[in-house]
């Protein structure tokens, strides 16, 4: 019996035996594969390490770079910009210096101009003074001429009225006596000619009435003058000696001379000539005895015509100096 259990048994035994055996090896197997297994995950692992490491590090080279590329970009910028402010100072600088020579340059153009202007003042004024003194020279010169003419003119009329011995009463009156008489009543007669005869002394009415006899040369108020011209012709001698003669008889009468013109010429040079005209009178009255005080001038110019016509008759007539006595009765 027991040699037909220990067979059995033995090859239980050596069953479980190469059993164990096999679990032994499946186990080292196991043991071997896991170790490998764990050499591979920790090769694996520090590949991974590595590659992390290596990312980590390109990544950290890559933030450098890129921190590099910026701080070179910020300060090519700032290298820009510094270049550009300089630039822009540069510019403002010359531009500051340009303006300040432009404003030298300026004022200096501004100050020769004005020094200019004024030597060309003065040496217009000199001029100005040298004609003015040369025209009042001529003035002087023409006047003392006129003063001459006028002179001799009236002795020539005088001369020829004390030749005339017909006793006629011509329209001109030509004919009057330069020297005062008194009639037997003791009153002053003024003038030659029977038709400027008037007397003077007793009333005021008597005295005006003289003016307004349209028979005397008196009742003429008006002195003519050609064209462009002021020197007196001697046909109008008379209406001036007559009006004279009157003024020196009445002390306390006075007239303004009042110089027209005709509507040819400008407003300025018709003025200057109607002054010219009523001075030419009032001369010719001092010369005659009147005093200055009864005298008075002004000027019209064309400003106050008595014919509009645009003919020679009407302007004529307009080329006058009148004697006007303000105080006048109408």
């Amino acid at each position: 019996m027991k040699q037909i259990w220990f067979p059995v048994i033995a090859a239980i035994w050596l069953t479980g035996c190469a059993t164990a055996t096999k679990q032994s090896a499946r186990i080292e197997d196991r043991e071997v594969l896991d170790a490998a297994a764990m050499q591979k995950r920790q090769e694996q692992v520090a590949a991974q390490r590595q590659r992390d490491e290596a990312e980590v590090a390109r990544r950290a080279a890559d933030e450098a770079e890129r921190q590099r590329v910026e701080l070179e970009r910020i300060d090519r910028e700032q290298k820009i910009a510094r270049q550009m402010e300089e630039d822009r100072a540069r510019q403002q600088q010359e531009e500051q210096a340009r303006q300040q020579a432009e404003e030298q340059a300026r004022r200096q153009a501004e100050e020769n101009r004005l020094r200019a202007e004024e030597a060309t003042r003065r040496e217009l004024e000199a001029a100005q003074r040298l004609a003015q003194e040369q025209r009042l020279q001529e003035e002087q010169n023409r006047l003392a001429k006129e003063l001459e003419d006028f002179r001799r003119q009236l002795d020539t009329q005088r001369t020829r009225d004390q030749e005339k011995t017909d006793g006629k009463r011509e329209k001109s009156q030509l004919k009057e006596d330069s020297a005062a008489v008194r009639n037997p009543a003791g009153e002053a007669i003024v003038g030659g000619a029977a038709g400027d005869a008037a007397i003077v002394g007793r009333s005021e009415s008597e005295v005006w009435g003289q003016l307004k006899d349209a028979s005397g040369l008196l009742a003429k108020r008006s002195v003519y003058f050609a064209y462009d011209q002021f020197v007196i012709d001697e046909q109008q001698l008379p209406i001036i000696e007559a009006h004279a003669r009157f003024l020196i008889a009445n002390k306390a009468l006075s007239i303004v001379i009042e110089g027209n013109c005709d509507d040819r010429g400008s407003r300025e040079y018709n003025l200057s000539l109607g002054s010219k005209r009523a001075e030419s009178v009032r001369r010719a009255m001092l010369v005659l005895g009147v005093s200055g005080s009864q005298l008075r001038t002004v000027s019209f110019g064309s400003e106050k015509p008595v014919e509009l016509g645009q003919d020679e008759e009407s302007r004529a007539k307009n080329r006058r100096s009148d004697i006007v006595y303000p105080d006048e009765p109408q």
